[in-house]
């Protein structure tokens, strides 16, 4: 039985919790916690697929396990749903892993975050591990099993001392300077990019809860850790989501690996600015005028059209 509390978070596919749920039901955790946003108003699609999703999720639950759940009646969409499940992991446990229902690891991504969660317990500037290497796989990484950077939230682990430092509403921008990025990347490419993703939620162009939870790492001069080879494949690419709507994504195209144990721990905690440059790079050398104006009108439609469209990507 896995000793490390998971939790799962869902909503209104179960298409895809058939599909990334058996792999927690595979290492049969201890402790399982479910969290799911409640269905939006008057839309017949949320309230039928909502209940399949929650019924069958509970009906594969078939070895000995401490079950909580926080099911929704109310629709609060994907920031303050997945930030408040996130929150209410963390008023039951001290350390955990989290999954939403698109995520689908590998099973050595449980263990690597469950070693990893162990060994940094008590490390302050260590906030977050992650499944996720947007290259893929770095295979001339001089033998680590791991490298510091920001970290990702497709498939990922914290400790509730780091999602103390969470806020919503990611206040601290007000009086946010920007030499704050200059210092901790010490890179203009890293600097500016991440800037502008802080800027367009402080904004309020974007519903979302994990741009606040980098913010929450870059302030506080945090550190995330990335494997060296990506552990987690992102399955919610396509129309049905609400960020991730580029079917013609390259992470789309990253699947899941596996990673070699015992890990090897890197000698000293770094930020690898090299990684990041590399994968902002990777992201946007795709991306030409004609492609943004393409992408901007469709948050704007889905925006402004959320009946028939899931939230919680």
């Amino acid at each position: 039985m896995f000793e490390t509390p998971i939790l799962y978070l869902i909503f209104n596919r179960p298409d895809l919790n058939e599909i990334t749920f058996p792999s927690i039901c595979n290492i049969k955790p201890k402790k399982l916690f479910i969290a799911a946003d409640g269905p939006r108003i008057g839309n017949d699609y949320d309230e039928l697929n909502c209940k399949i999703a929650r019924q069958y999720v509970l009906s594969k639950i078939d070895w000995d396990c401490e079950v909580q759940t926080l099911f929704r009646d109310e629709n609060l969409g994907c920031g303050k749903a997945v930030s408040s499940a996130i929150s209410w992991f963390f008023s039951h446990v001290d350390e955990g892993i989290i999954l939403e229902d698109d995520c689908l690891p590998d099973i050595s991504f449980y263990r690597f975050c469950s070693e990893l969660l162990e060994k940094y317990r008590f490390d302050s500037n260590v906030m977050s591990i992650s499944g996720s290497n947007l290259l893929g796989s770095l295979t001339s990484f001089r033998g680590h099993s791991y490298f510091w950077g920001l970290g990702g939230i497709w498939g990922w682990a914290t400790w509730k001392r780091s999602w103390a430092n969470y806020d919503f509403e990611m206040t601290a921008f007000r009086e946010f300077d920007k030499s704050t990025l200059s210092n901790y990347f010490k890179s203009d490419i890293c600097c500016g990019y991440y800037y502008s993703f802080f800027e367009e939620f402080y904004l309020g162009n974007i519903d979302t809860w994990d741009v606040q939870w980098i913010f929450s790492i870059v302030v506080n001069n945090g550190l995330s850790i990335n494997p060296y080879r990506n552990l987690v494949q992102n399955l919610g690419f396509g129309p049905s989501a609400t960020h991730t709507i580029d079917s013609k994504s390259f992470i789309r195209e990253l699947k899941s690996l596996k990673i070699k144990f015992p890990l090897v721990h890197p000698n000293q905690k770094k930020l690898n600015k090299k990684y990041l440059k590399e994968s902002i790079k990777k992201s946007t050398k795709k991306i030409n005028l004609i492609e943004v104006i393409i992408l901007k009108l469709k948050r704007t439609i889905y925006k402004y059209d959320k009946k028939y469209f899931s939230l919680d990507n």
